[in-house]
């Protein structure tokens, strides 16, 4: 999507080690906090992706995206505005104060119930209804 949308930039995965780390916050967090909060657990997510750096660009789009897929893929959606998610995601890599708890609190409450069913793996629906947008949105 870096080639549609930014032609030019760098793309692709920097540290791969440290998109490990990035992509294991949410379950090394459930595991060791006993927890199922499904907002929490994609906080975690988005602030390990955009604090971490693992991408050579997009490392905030690509939080939120992956914060929006996690949760579609476990029945919820997110229904803030692009603009208002990269706002937090700057503010995440800005101010390490910032927690998975805080980051977990406002996606709950922005969030609504959500058929994952339509996503099934392959569909071109997940790059329309949920990547795209991130990457459209960013360039105005």
């Amino acid at each position: 999507m870096i080639e549609i949308f930014t032609p030019g930039e760098p793309s692709g995965v920097k540290f791969p080690d440290l998109l490990e780390i990035a992509q294991q916050k949410p379950a090394t967090k459930r595991y060791y906090e006993n927890t199922n909060d499904l907002a929490l657990l994609a906080g975690s997510l988005f602030i390990g992706i955009a604090r971490l750096h693992a991408f050579h660009n997009a490392n905030k789009r690509t939080a939120f995206g992956a914060a929006c897929m996690f949760l579609r893929l476990n029945g919820y959606e997110l229904i803030v505005g692009t603009g208002a998610a990269l706002d937090l995601a700057e503010s995440v890599v800005k101010d390490h104060t910032i927690t998975a708890e805080e980051v977990g609190d406002w996606i709950y409450c922005n969030v609504v119930e959500s058929d994952a069913a339509e996503l099934d793996r392959g569909d071109p629906i997940i790059y329309e209804k949920v990547l795209a947008p991130i990457y459209r949105s960013s360039d105005q």
